[in-house]
């Protein structure tokens, strides 16, 4: 008997996140990027450039990994079977003509970019590489001064400046600041 076959699906974003739900909450930590855009992706209020991609990939009807790209970022992927690879690669180069790199668990992010690299004939080099990290227990929370309020539109400017500090500090290079705070803050 031959083993299943891993098999990819696009989904719109309601339909992606519903679909990857108990796979994304097998490892919370490990899944938190993808988590944290959900909100934006379902109600559609983000600042990312069409077409947005999701992908889920499964065995047997069950999610085993996903593939997902918010323009004009990277494309992100969890861990993957082998034989999912050339598959994504495949869907991936029929929706864009170019991506800026790959992230993810360094196996999978490699196997992906060096299939990307043969099939678009460019090369691959390592970038920056990241560890998650997870808050286990939290104790002698300390509480700073002030209280939280809801922005306004006279806190544009250090919004901006707060987002365009984290690009900075992080190296990631991203969205206009300024359309981004305009964006938090109309919603509150």
């Amino acid at each position: 008997m031959t083993a299943p076959v891993a098999t990819l699906h696009r989904h719109t974003p309601e339909a992606f996140f519903a679909r990857c739900a108990p796979f994304f909450a097998t490892t919370q930590a490990e899944h938190n990027l993808i988590l944290g855009l959900a909100p934006g992706l379902i109600s559609g209020r983000h600042d990312y450039e069409p077409p947005i991609y999701l992908a889920s990939i499964e065995v047997g009807g069950r999610v085993v990994g996903y593939a997902f790209r918010t323009p004009p970022f990277k494309l992100g992927v969890s861990a993957l079977p082998a034989d999912a690879v050339a598959p994504l690669v495949d869907d991936v180069a029929a929706t864009y003509d170019a991506i800026p790199a790959v992230m993810g668990p360094s196996e999978t992010a490699a196997q992906v970019a060096e299939a990307w690299a043969a099939k678009r004939g460019c090369d691959v080099r390592a970038g920056q590489r990241m560890r998650i990290h997870a808050l286990g227990e939290l104790a002698d929370l300390t509480y700073a001064p002030g209280h939280l309020r809801v922005a306004e539109r006279s806190d544009h400017a250090i919004i901006r400046d707060w987002l365009t500090a984290f690009e900075v500090e992080a190296g990631v290079a991203g969205l206009d600041p300024d359309t981004a705070a305009t964006r938090m803050i109309a919603e509150g």
